[in-house]
């Protein structure tokens, strides 16, 4: 998985930012009547801001995620129900991350992104009730566990990576057979 800077970081603050934007959003709610449905219109602008990041980490074409942004969209404005929206809305995010991304097999980011996904949503149900802050901390701790993504993969590739390159057995033979070496007897 080739990356850019610190997936791990910005995944964090993004979800920092995202969170403080919600709680902005919803207390201005409080002082006027918005859009009922500004809370998916803001979600869809959360994971369009989100891929953005994911393109540009993954060294990306950004018109890539277009296709999952504008499926999400098309979700948000038709669909009626809450679980589908949610539901897609972690679909959508999975696609982007593991399929366009940073493309790993198949059942190994379904699994990946099927854990992190519900993880991160048992999250927000569990904060989700009662107060405003309560679902901005669940907004953040929702991207604090899609951070550990980054944390998965990185290290199973860096462990392929230093397996295949510095095995400590491997290393030793390779220097035995240097001392050992004709050129460098005589």
């Amino acid at each position: 998985m080739k990356q850019t800077g610190r997936p791990v970081r910005t995944t964090i603050l993004f979800g920092l930012l995202a969170a403080g934007v919600y709680l902005s959003i919803q207390m201005l709610e409080s002082f006027f009547y918005l859009w009922p449905a500004e809370r998916y219109f803001l979600a869809w602008l959360v994971f369009a801001g989100y891929g953005l990041l994911l393109a540009r980490w993954a060294k990306r074409n950004p018109i890539r995620i277009l296709m999952p942004s504008l499926a999400l969209l098309a979700v948000f404005i038709l669909a009626r129900s809450e679980l589908l929206m949610v539901v897609a809305f972690l679909a959508m995010l999975g696609w982007t991350r593991s399929r366009i991304c940073f493309p790993v097999g198949l059942l190994k980011g379904l699994a990946a992104e099927i854990c992190l996904g519900f993880g991160g949503l048992l999250l927000l149900v569990f904060l989700g009730p009662g107060t405003l802050v309560s679902k901005a901390l669940g907004i953040l701790l929702f991207f604090m566990v899609q951070a550990v993504y980054f944390v998965i993969f990185d290290q199973a590739e860096r462990g392929c990576r230093e397996k295949g390159l510095s095995d400590p057995f491997d290393k030793a033979r390779k220097e035995v057979e240097s001392i050992l070496s004709p050129e460098a007897c005589g």
